[in-house]
């Protein structure tokens, strides 16, 4: 349930964003039609409280989703936190178009028992919320030091995602310092998590109902062009085919009124499978991103700016380097989890060591690679479970480092120590000499690893809290699926 105390917390990050946003008009259909420029050659589920039904028709151009699109969102908040919700209507002021109305709002809460931190779930919730094809508008975004709020759009539907938490009542927080001082213990913290969505009556356009326009190259070329026009909240869609392995750079150049238009323009591409690959802000040239796999992948360009704006789009796509050409090192057996960075790891100058697969314990889902660093002859890889982790020691299964090195005995990397006095000499498959660190065990542990040199380069593999056998089994698999 939201106390008022929750409520006041919430109206005053809201009262944040209001003086730090700015505003724009109502949106509109888009009114001219893009023109694709022919390519050159030229390199180029828990419980629920289900939504009452209203006694009245809700006031204002903004009204609250289906029920199904709640429940749907709800459940899917739900199993991505592991906590019960509620749902009811509650009142939407869109500060950024100026339109008021009534949403349908899902409410979570708990306290930092339940919840790790605001960060961790903020993350995890927007990956739930743009795999169901919502984009972020970060317009809608601000926090402070125990909450952080941000928004989504789908066509004509708005969201916006408030996660906080403040002290309970019996905590006293010293008045004149800053609560991120106060000492609060998880139990004390009451997280509230509140997902508020609407639909603007008064867009007359559905961008789900966009008929894409495929992008062409030209026989040798790798870039095309295209240019377009949209009003407020207008949409333009493209479509692509590409190969596993490919990378994208998409340089997007909108104006208004003749100038640049800085944080104009919101791109989402996601793949027919229904993948997201990004989403987000673009305005400078140069945003790269990878493809994982071979299929038709779409780019929606959205407006987001007060007036209508041109723009004018580069899309390069050279093609796929073959990464195992002329390698010592290279992985037989790739596990499908790393295929997507693969092209990363290979780039950052280290032939990468990976065993075919990576065991984990009865129940638990697979690894998930989040990359720390993956550049100048180096990666820094934590193996967590779920992409949303990135790190943190909850969700977190061991690491995997690669590093070129010009001496004899392993070296800290960016993201993972080398303790000297702590390693002891063990012996790998074929002969390779081992450096094996145990694991040291606090509040949580930390990884067991072990660190070993092949033809100048330095690798790593560790396990949490790991046996030594276990890490050495890693690492010897490693080793045998990788040096050909």
């Amino acid at each position: 349930m939201i106390t008022p105390k929750m409520l006041r917390y919430a109206v005053g990050v809201a009262l944040l964003i209001l003086l730090l946003a700015g505003c724009g008009g109502a949106p509109s259909a888009p009114t001219t039609a893009p023109t694709l420029i022919p390519p050159t050659d030229a390199p180029l589920s828990p419980t629920a409280t289900a939504m009452p039904a209203p006694t009245a028709a809700a006031e204002g151009e903004l009204q609250p989703l289906s029920a199904a699109e709640c429940s749907g969102l709800a459940d899917s908040m739900a199993q991505t936190l592991g906590m019960p919700y509620e749902i009811a209507q509650a009142p939407f002021d869109d500060h950024v178009n100026q339109k008021t109305g009534t949403g349908c709002q899902i409410t979570i809460t708990g306290t930092g028992l339940d919840f790790e931190s605001v960060q961790v779930v903020l993350n995890g919730l927007r990956r739930t919320i743009q795999t169901q094809g919502w984009y972020e508008d970060f317009r809608y975004g601000g926090g402070g030091p125990t909450g952080e709020l941000t928004g989504f759009r789908q066509a004509k539907k708005i969201c916006r995602l408030l996660v906080g938490w403040e002290p309970s009542e019996d905590v006293e927080c010293p008045a004149d310092q800053p609560i991120f001082m106060c000492d609060v213990p998880p139990e004390k913290q009451i997280y509230s998590v509140v997902l508020n969505c609407v639909q603007d009556t008064g867009v007359a356009a559905a961008q789900s109902d966009l008929e894409p326009m495929r992008i062409q190259f030209a026989p040798g070329a790798i870039s095309a062009h295209a240019e377009g026009s949209l009003d407020v909240g207008g949409a333009d869609r493209y479509v692509l085919s590409v190969a596993a392995g490919q990378e994208m750079t998409l340089n997007l150049s909108p104006t208004l009124a003749g100038q640049p238009a800085e944080m104009s323009t919101i791109v989402t591409i996601w793949g027919a499978d229904g993948s997201l690959l990004s989403s987000g802000y673009i305005d400078a040239a140069g945003w790269t991103t990878g493809f994982p796999s071979a299929q038709d992948y779409y780019i929606d360009v959205v407006s987001a700016a007060p007036g209508q704006i041109a723009y004018s789009m580069e899309v390069i796509v050279p093609p796929a380097p073959d990464i195992s050409e002329g390698a010592a090192v290279m992985p037989r057996q790739v596990p499908p989890e790393f295929q997507p960075i693969m092209q990363a790891l290979v780039l950052s100058g280290v032939p990468p060591m990976l065993p075919p697969e990576f065991p984990t314990g009865e129940g638990l889902p697979p690894v998930h690679p989040y990359v720390y660093l993956a550049d100048d002859g180096e990666y820094d890889i934590s193996l967590d479970f779920g992409a949303d982790c990135q790190g943190a020691g909850a969700c977190h299964h061991g690491s995997l480092a690669g590093k070129q090195v010009d001496s004899d005995e392993p070296v800290s990397t960016q993201h993972f120590e080398f303790d000297a006095e702590r390693a002891k000499m063990v012996t790998l498959t074929r002969g390779i000499a081992g450096y094996f660190i145990e694991s040291q065990c606090g509040a949580n542990c930390d990884d067991a690893k072990v660190f070993w040199i092949y033809d100048g380069f330095q690798y790593m593999v560790g396990l949490k809290g790991g046996e030594q056998s276990a890490v050495l089994d890693l690492a010897n698999a490693a080793i045998e699926n990788s040096i050909q």
